[in-house]
């Protein structure tokens, strides 16, 4: 009896399903946090612990000569530009979605961010699109959708919380798209300057509006969740972009929804709806497709390059 060779699993795959687990982590203790912070100051405090925590990983590798090629010349406008929309725009309409909707919703609703990143490296960047992908995108299309609708007083309306965290996932796209660009830098550099970066802005923003800080302790949490949720996260999303690709990194990355809807459930007991019900089960076989996908598109996207 011959045994079937089993095929090996692309090289940069365990990042990337590294980096949605521990981001998904990081949204129902987040939605915890709201509740003692300002969403302006979390989000800033957040993106300088990771900023902070990945330069104290990065410094040292840099001083011994182990660090990988950093960002220079026109990498720094791609990163900037990346930065407005992943850094600043997508961070703060998380925040404020989720400060208006259930942790497990927000962590559902993040699904649509694969939806708008492997759309946009489709059209934009010519990247495959196999059959599987577009019906596992339509699954999780219709997902968020259900997720926005909102029933009060027998009418359906949107969910203005939930938009947000839509605007959130796409302006997240964007900014995926854009850092191909750099994706081949050293990804403790570029997480650590996106870190402290975007947080710099988000605080002096806080600051302009006379955003309440909060309590020594709530800070320090923050801190420290973004090191993991924001920090490490967006080091390993990175590497998975480099080796893997916009569309299937992007495509990976729609494991944090499911991260983040078990844990909102198990942690801060949110209410298991009809609603969520009925978007998991289109989502969770959504994304079961889009992952059936990613074999055939990368390899459709290599033969591409090699051209």
């Amino acid at each position: 009896m011959q045994l079937k060779a089993v095929r090996p699993l692309p090289a940069g795959l365990g990042y990337a399903l590294a980096a949605p687990v521990l981001y998904g982590l990081g949204l129902p203790i987040s939605k915890l946090l709201l509740g003692r912070t300002d969403p302006l100051v979390l989000t800033g405090l957040m993106q300088w612990g990771a900023g902070l925590g990945m330069a104290a990983l990065y410094l040292p590798r840099r001083w011994s000569g182990q660090a990988g090629k950093g960002l220079h010349g026109r990498d720094w406008v791609w990163f900037a530009t990346s930065l407005v929309f992943g850094g600043s725009a997508a961070s703060v309409l998380m925040m404020l979605g989720l400060s208006t909707t259930s942790a497990s919703t927000a962590s559902l609703l993040l699904n649509l961010e694969s939806v708008f990143t492997a759309v946009i490296a489709w059209l934009v960047f010519r990247e495959a699109f196999s059959r599987e992908l577009l019906l596992g995108l339509l699954a999780l299309s219709a997902g968020g959708v259900l997720l926005c609708l909102q029933e009060g007083s027998g009418v359906v309306t949107f969910s203005w919380g939930a938009v947000a965290v839509v605007g959130a996932c796409l302006a997240w796209a964007i900014s995926s798209n854009l850092s191909r660009h750099f994706a081949g830098r050293d990804p403790l550099q570029v997480a650590a300057a996106r870190g402290i970066a975007a947080g710099s802005i988000n605080l002096g923003l806080a600051h302009l509006f006379h955003a309440p800080y909060p309590d020594l302790g709530s800070g320090m949490a923050a801190l420290g969740v973004g090191i993991v949720s924001e920090g490490l996260a967006v080091a390993c999303y990175y590497i998975a972009l480099h080796r893997l690709g916009a569309a299937t990194a992007g495509t990976c990355f729609a494991l944090a929804p499911l991260v983040g809807a078990v844990a909102a459930v198990a942690w801060l007991h949110d209410p298991i709806t009809v609603p969520l019900l009925l978007a998991a089960g289109l989502m969770l076989p959504g994304l079961w497709l889009c992952l059936q996908g990613h074999g055939g598109r990368l390899e459709e996207n290599r033969r591409r390059e090699s051209l």
